[in-house]
């Protein structure tokens, strides 16, 4: 053997074992890579949620379940995914739970219902948003605050039910569009503000309408509730409210009629402006104030009759022939301002 042939040999030798070596390395990443792939498509099936609060999952049927008391931890809001490794489909919580995180839930899409326990007080910012199934939503009285988006795109949702302490935030319910249903009956609002087109935006508006029904702690409907959001087809008022906010109703074109208890003194500017599906409105004596504009631009309006009003100055409804009270001079209905006497 020459001494070119020995080179050669080991020469070949060192290129087998660089070969031998870089094969060792991959087969290491990608078996590296491998077990994280599968651990992260496993995922975990329990953890922590909340300094004392652990949650659980059983992968086979998504029942997803949280024990313990206090306040959930926060969650990031991006899009598409959810906190829990698995598909959830049922939840369990806890009494103790004090407040439902931020983006707790966050598309969780075949989450069908969710008992809200009465210890919670706080639904914080899109903890729900995104739950595509999502049927029915019942806010108990110990809730205080439902968040920015805290229910938005719920898409099945047809009924929520909202009691006694609850403030509700930007967009809570919006693009919930086969809303049928809205039991209200808190006081924490006396108006929705700049929110309020976005806070019921496209709730009821694929379906055939939203009934609203205010319950007896309700004694103010707040200011600009439904402004121009939503597709309000019937409000039934309790025997508590006393006031119609400003602007409560205005554009909800699905409006026909409107009956007001005994217990209603003032009717707001604006409160059903633009209303244009409103044919008929009987206003009793109780009434102390139809204010400016309440009833303007309300084109269908055809009958009204009006109570004993202390002050009535409404703006003009153009088709409208109405029956006056003798009290009353020259017609408000014009724009006029008109005091009983």
């Amino acid at each position: 053997m020459s001494m070119n042939e020995t080179v050669d040999l080991r020469t070949g030798s060192k290129i087998v074992e660089t070969v031998a070596f870089a094969v060792l390395l991959l087969a290491l990443i990608s078996a590296i890579s491998l077990s994280a792939s599968d651990s992260e498509a496993a995922g975990e099936t329990s953890g922590t949620c909340g300094d004392t609060l652990v949650w659980s999952i059983e992968p086979a049927t998504g029942h997803l379940t949280i024990v313990g008391s206090g306040d959930m931890y926060e969650y990031g809001s991006g899009s598409g995914s959810t906190n829990w490794n698995y598909t959830v489909r049922s939840v369990s919580l806890p009494e103790g739970l004090t407040s439902i995180g931020k983006y707790a839930f966050k598309y969780c899409t075949e989450l069908v219902s969710i008992s809200i326990p009465s210890s919670v007080s706080i639904i914080d910012n899109g903890a729900f948003i995104g739950c595509s199934s999502l049927g029915s939503v019942t806010i108990s009285d110990s809730v205080t605050s439902i968040g920015k988006d805290a229910f938005r795109k719920c898409s099945s949702l047809t009924s929520v039910s909202i009691g006694r302490n609850a403030a509700l935030g930007y967009g809570a319910f919006a693009e919930c569009p086969k809303a049928t249903s809205l039991y209200y009956n808190s006081s924490a609002m006396t108006g929705f503000g700049n929110a309020s087109t976005m806070t019921f935006a496209g709730f009821g508006t694929q379906g055939n309408g939203v009934a609203v029904t205010f319950g007896e702690n309700v004694t103010l409907v707040p200011k600009w509730m439904f402004r121009g959001a939503g597709y309000v087809t019937s409000v039934e008022f309790s025997d508590s409210v006393e006031t119609i906010g400003v602007g409560a109703f205005k554009d909800q074109t699905g409006l026909t009629s409107v009956s007001f208890p005994s217990s209603v003194e003032t009717i707001s500017s604006d409160a059903f402006r633009g209303c244009s599906g409103l044919r008929s409105i009987t206003i009793p004596d109780t009434v102390k104030t139809v204010d400016s504009f309440a009833f303007s631009e309300c084109s269908s309006l055809t009958s009204v009759s009006v109570g004993k009003a202390a002050y009535l100055d409404t703006g003009p409804c153009p088709s409208a022939t109405m029956p006056l009270p003798s009290t009353t001079t020259p017609a408000p209905w014009q724009g006029s301002a008109t005091s009983a006497r």
